[in-house]
């Protein structure tokens, strides 16, 4: 199940690579934060789920032993469908890097929402 890839905390995380929350309102503007906050290479262009994953699956650029961690206070404001592909997205990249220790990539989600994003997942 997906959900294991998650962590659910009632505090917010003491380092934070990017937060995404109810403020993303667009896939267009999902992509551009994970760019921006994670240095996504220049030849990210596509702003797709595919290209999104292959950033998120790759992260050559960060140096080894890297930590990066999204924190989600809440979900962002996007439609069922999209939320639940970016949901896929994240627990793909960190089942990628469970097993690596060229980097630390964690998805933390606000305890709260442990329902609605097992939901989402179903």
């Amino acid at each position: 199940m997906k959900l294991r890839q998650f962590d659910f905390v009632d505090e917010k995380p003491a380092e934070v690579s990017v937060t995404v929350s109810s403020d993303v309102t667009s896939r267009s503007a999902l992509a551009e934060l994970l760019s921006s906050r994670l240095g996504f290479p220049s030849h990210y262009t596509g702003r797709s789920w595919d290209a999104t994953y292959d950033c998120l699956t790759d992260f050559e650029w960060l140096d080894e032993g890297a930590t990066v961690v999204i924190w989600h206070p809440s979900l962002p404001l996007l439609g069922p469908r999209d939320v639940r592909i970016y949901l896929e997205v994240l627990a793909d990249a960190a089942e990628s890097w469970a097993s690596d220790p060229a980097l630390t990539f964690r998805a933390v989600f606000d305890a709260a929402l442990r329902s609605k994003v097992s939901n989402l997942l179903d």
